[in-house]
């Protein structure tokens, strides 16, 4: 999109190849106040036969996030979620799986630095960096996942990847991700006075919406499975050779 920024810019890119985006929200922020173009979806997918998945594991009672500790992903909009709702659920507890960055040497800033007492005095774990292994199967033993991303995700693979472990998921409602999720997450805007309070408490005060929701997400997420990913794009490479022999030559 770098590339692409304005409207005349789009139109012509779209001219000459075919354009695929990951998401529906991705391909309307495309097509935006454009004339008659082709697009295509191919969204990204997920191998569900990898994942550490068993539908009778007994789940704790910890509510997980797991991604890049910055303020586009809502991170300190969990902490005081979670603060404000703690002392009524005495029996769980708070996990925060992730650093400024994906790797051991991710740096400390000024976001973490100033996260960190917060976290502290609401009682919220923070783990730091863990391969995405590890991130697996913490969301496969825990039963709700928080995805409270203020960024507009254009796809949102956290929420994807906690569907299919099973977990109960409450995500934001930015981006593609009510799209990805459908109706098998609870949405929750993270700057929305008591919005995530309210997502959390309900969650963990109905055991059976937390069953429901995981055996949703799970059936949800297989929409997403790699098999169907590469017979679509199997079918969008035959569409883009065409698209290419049918397309203005420079």
């Amino acid at each position: 999109m770098r590339g692409a920024r304005s409207v005349r810019q789009r139109e012509e890119l779209a001219r000459h190849v075919l354009v695929c985006g990951v998401s529906e929200w991705v391909i309307q922020r495309f097509r935006e106040n454009c004339g008659s173009i082709r697009t295509e979806m191919q969204p990204n997918c997920i191998d569900l036969s990898a994942l550490p998945y068993s539908p009778f594991a007994q789940r704790q009672k910890t509510i997980l996030f797991a991604g890049r500790v910055v303020a586009d992903k809502g991170v300190d909009a969990f902490v005081r979620a979670w603060g404000a709702v703690r002392a009524a659920h005495p029996e769980w507890r708070a996990i925060i799986m992730g650093a400024d960055r994906f790797g051991p040497e991710s740096p400390e800033t000024p976001y973490l630095e100033k996260l960190r007492p917060l976290a502290a005095t609401a009682g919220v774990m923070m783990t730091g960096y863990v391969p995405h292994d590890g991130v697996l199967k913490a969301m496969a033993e825990a039963a709700i996942v928080m995805v409270p991303s203020r960024w507009q995700e254009p796809f949102g693979m956290t929420a994807l990847e906690a569907m299919g472990c099973g977990a109960a998921v409450v995500a934001s409602p930015k981006g593609a991700l009510p799209d990805l999720v459908g109706d098998a997450a609870l949405l929750a805007d993270p700057d929305e006075p008591g919005a995530l309070e309210q997502a959390l408490s309900r969650l963990m005060d109905d055991d059976h919406l937390r069953e429901q929701l995981g055996i949703k997400g799970r059936e949800r997420a297989a929409l997403f499975d790699v098999g169907a990913a590469r017979t679509r794009l199997g079918e969008l490479r035959r569409e883009a050779i065409a698209f290419a022999h049918r397309a203005p030559q420079p």
